[in-house]
């Protein structure tokens, strides 16, 4: 059952199914750039986004910084 399976990756993780995975997209996201690659369409293509929009609203959720500045802080480090 889809609901007992969400209720129990909840309770064993801390965080829900989507966040989880939003979580794991945008870390996989934030090793693309260290590595590199510096289109924001790509790296949201890469890391499972299919709207690049969307993806530079959830980036800037959990990190704080849109895409861009974070490429950004990364050419000036």
């Amino acid at each position: 059952n889809a609901k007992y399976l969400s209720h129990v990756f909840k309770k064993k993780t801390g965080m829900g199914y989507t966040e989880y995975l939003q979580t794991f997209r945008i870390k996989y996201a934030i090793s693309l750039f260290e590595n590199g690659i510096d289109s924001i369409k790509n790296v949201a293509l890469l890391s499972g986004f299919t709207d690049p929009l969307y993806f530079s609203t959830v980036f800037k959720t959990k990190t704080g910084n849109s895409p861009k500045t974070y490429i950004k802080n990364l050419i000036e480090k």
